[in-house]
């Protein structure tokens, strides 16, 4: 009897041993779509990582992979045109992660939606202001003090001015 009792202790701790728990799973599903080239070329590919991102981001917080999950998700879903996602997820990852290097460019991005993506001029000036006051001395900064300059301007008008810092350019008009 003790025999058959070991037998099934063994038994049972080498199929729990095997067993993956759902975390686990939703990592792996989600490293293998990640590290697929195609799954950017693809929408429908791109939206199902997406949406792997966001449920293992509100499922499990405090994994240390929330980080990175956080900022793909947030590019993805710019990508995807889901420009209040992206907005939503870029504050999630500065507000979290200030001092991440990309906590910066983030909040551009979030800037650069607002702008470019939904039309809101003025909320994606006091973005970039911020962007400038938060991250001085940063790409990031200066890319939002020459958007904040170039707000505005039509395609024909930006155009002529990116030709004006190059004079020697051959520009199509």
């Amino acid at each position: 009897m003790k025999i058959a009792s070991y037998l099934f202790v063994a038994g049972v701790l080498f199929f729990a041993s095997c067993s993956t728990s759902p975390k686990e799973e939703a990592l792996k599903k989600i490293m293998e779509m990640d590290k697929n080239d195609s799954t950017i070329e693809n929408p429908d590919k791109l939206a199902e990582l997406n949406q792997l991102y966001q449920q293992f981001i509100s499922q499990y917080p405090e994994d240390p992979n929330c980080r990175e999950f956080t900022y793909k998700a947030a590019e993805s879903s710019n990508m995807l045109g889901q420009f209040e996602d992206a907005i939503r997820l870029y504050d999630i990852f500065f507000t979290r992660y200030p001092e991440d290097k990309r906590a910066g460019l983030a909040m551009f991005m979030k800037g650069f939606i607002l702008e470019n993506g939904l039309n809101k001029i003025g909320p994606a000036t006091d973005v970039y202001n911020e962007v400038i006051k938060k991250y001085p001395n940063t790409d990031a900064a200066r890319d939002a003090a020459q958007s904040i300059k170039l707000i505005g301007y039509s395609d024909q008008e930006l155009i002529h001015y990116l030709d004006s810092l190059n004079p020697e350019s051959d520009s199509i008009q």
